[in-house]
């Protein structure tokens, strides 16, 4: 029996060393109910109050409290506010997070530049929580400062992240919702005549003019930025000066526009400068993003696409004249610089370009592919063994029929590609033959965005969970090399 166990140990080592080295996990504490009346809670029926003095575990953050469970019950959770609670660590330092005791954190490497712009400054914590108390020290308002390591927590919308600042004397947590912004080095550029103001008495300093690019900056709830000697800020939502469109737009690595139909190209005054044929691809050089909460994601900069098409630009040269187009006269998709020549055994029939755009109506409604396909059907076809030019290739799966029945489902290759001036998708069977006739990938252009402070397990730290299990599996299976060694001598 021991030696079976031995075995199993030896066995299911590697796999539990390699699923703690790339699972994602959120950072949790121990803490005490400090209100004397006790801590009103929502326990998401009516409400109840929490004895003072009862030990609770905390176990996430969102923007309306914390989320905690008591330790005497693990399944009697509610939100209760920060302010009627105390951790029972006082002070917790990045090195404690990797302790036996705080195995659950997310902690990330994360050397960014913080600029605070809260005009009364700003107080360190000594946790990553907002149940932790100040340090007693206060970091002036417009001073830089530096961090190494982030924590993030999944809540709402997002959830937020507590950065770690190490910088001389200042030491300690600030929570990314705390009047700080982040450093970025992802250009941006002035979609309008932007008007830029003072930090401190918020009057207006200038206005920068359209298509003036920005290389650096911090982003927080504004754009804090230096032009011209001064140092001010632009206003992040695209609606606080009465904008249509956000008056700025990221620089764009893997974003490009189809044209459906001819569309104009205008310049920032909305005059009409060149019309683009149906047809055409064009990448983005900077394009807007969602909404102004798009600011707390900078690593999705690569590619700047709105889905608020009637209230979304994009910035592109085409022939050698650059200029903005709307977003509701374009469709706009991320993929990679990747074209690829293929053709088929048999006749396609050719959709329309927005056939990916509502394609959750497969599962969420049950709708067989061959009813959405038809919605979107052109009166193109494709005869066989043309060579055709493939822009991007997704999977789509036909669940329409019962959820029981195993095989029910079927997977099918589309593919967006380009006939005759005519750009849209083709649906095959993932069983088809294909020909794959060439390949090639387009040169880029632009810089890598910042440190990603949210991010899950680096491909370090998977490469090093790998690693740790072949030498676990090696070790094991040596020591059962030796137990059988062993045995074998003592038996003659």
């Amino acid at each position: 029996m021991k030696k079976l166990l031995f075995i199993l140990l030896i066995l299911f080592t590697p796999m539990m060393v390699l699923a703690d080295s790339v699972s994602p996990q959120i950072f949790g504490y121990e803490a005490v109910v400090i209100n004397k009346n006790g801590a009103k809670v929502d326990d998401y029926d009516n409400g109840k109050t929490i004895p003072y003095n009862t030990k609770i575990q905390v176990e996430n953050e969102y923007d309306e409290g914390l989320y905690a469970c008591l330790k005497s019950n693990e399944v009697d959770c509610f939100t209760i506010s920060a302010k009627d609670i105390a951790p029972v660590k006082e002070e917790v330092l990045p090195k404690d997070l990797i302790k036996k005791d705080y195995q659950g954190t997310t902690l990330d490497k994360y050397e960014n530049k913080l600029y605070v712009y809260d005009t009364d400054g700003i107080v360190l914590k000594k946790g990553p929580s907002d149940a932790y108390k100040t340090y007693n020290i206060t970091v002036p308002f417009k001073k830089t400062i530096k961090t190494i390591y982030a924590v993030h927590f999944e809540g709402h919308g997002g959830g937020y992240t507590w950065f770690y600042v190490d910088d001389g004397d200042y030491k300690g947590w600030v929570a990314n919702d705390d009047k700080v912004a982040n450093y970025s080095n992802q250009p941006i550029m002035m979609f309008g005549y932007t008007k830029f103001y003072d930090v401190g008495t918020d009057k207006e300093i200038t206005t920068i003019p359209p298509e003036t690019v920005i290389n650096e900056y911090f982003y927080g709830d504004n754009v804090y930025l230096a032009y011209k000697g001064n140092f001010g800020y632009i206003k992040a939502s695209k609606y606080d000066d009465g904008y249509k469109f956000s008056s700025y737009g990221y620089k764009s690595a893997l974003g490009y526009i189809f044209t459906k139909e001819s569309v104009n190209m205008k310049n920032a005054d909305g005059k009409s400068i060149t019309a683009i044929p149906k047809g055409e691809r064009i990448k983005i050089l900077y394009g807007e993003m969602e909404d102004d909460d798009s600011f707390d994601y900078p690593w999705h900069e690569t590619a700047p696409i709105c889905s608020d098409k009637d209230n979304c630009l994009y910035y592109i040269e085409y022939n050698g004249t650059k200029g903005f187009v709307d977003g509701e006269d374009v469709v706009a998709l991320f993929h990679e610089d990747k074209v690829t020549t293929l053709s088929f055994d048999k006749e396609l029939q050719l959709y329309d370009i927005n056939y990916l755009e509502d394609n959750d109506r497969l599962s969420d409604d049950k709708i067989s592919l061959e009813k959405y396909s038809k919605e979107h059907e052109t009166n193109i076809t494709i005869p066989a063994n043309t060579k055709i030019t493939s822009y991007m290739e997704y999977y789509l799966v036909d669940s329409s029929m019962d959820d029981h029945v195993s095989d029910g489902s079927k997977s099918y290759t589309i593919n967006l590609i380009k006939y005759k001036n005519n750009i849209g998708w083709i649906v095959s069977e993932e069983k088809d033959d294909r020909v794959f006739h060439e390949e090639s990938y387009e040169q880029r252009d632009y810089d890598e965005p910042t440190t990603n402070p949210v991010m899950d397990k680096t491909k370090e730290d998977v490469l090093k969970g790998v690693m740790i299990a072949l030498i676990v599996s090696s070790l094991a299976l040596i020591s059962l090399f030796m137990i059988n060694k062993s045995k074998i001598k003592n038996e003659g």
